[in-house]
């Protein structure tokens, strides 16, 4: 028989102010670029993004104004 240990309690995700972070889908919309394309930037480093939960990710604004070549690896 297995025995189930109760598991050790989380640490709270980091508060996050309403309005300083943006979903992935409203990144794509605002860059045009595709969301699949947002969610592997989030996964890869290339956006900075903070993950909330399994599969939750938060976008800062400001990396809606980076530049493109920073975000795409370019030059």
């Amino acid at each position: 028989m297995r025995v189930l240990r109760p598991r050790p309690p989380r640490s709270p995700a980091p508060p996050l102010p309403d309005r300083e972070y943006i979903s992935p889908a409203e990144y794509a919309a605002i860059t045009d670029v595709p969301y699949r394309t947002v969610q592997q930037w989030c996964l890869t480093g290339r956006i900075p993004a903070v993950k909330l939960g399994g599969t939750l990710w938060r976008i800062p604004k400001s990396a809606v104004a980076m530049p493109e070549d920073a975000i795409r690896g370019t030059k």
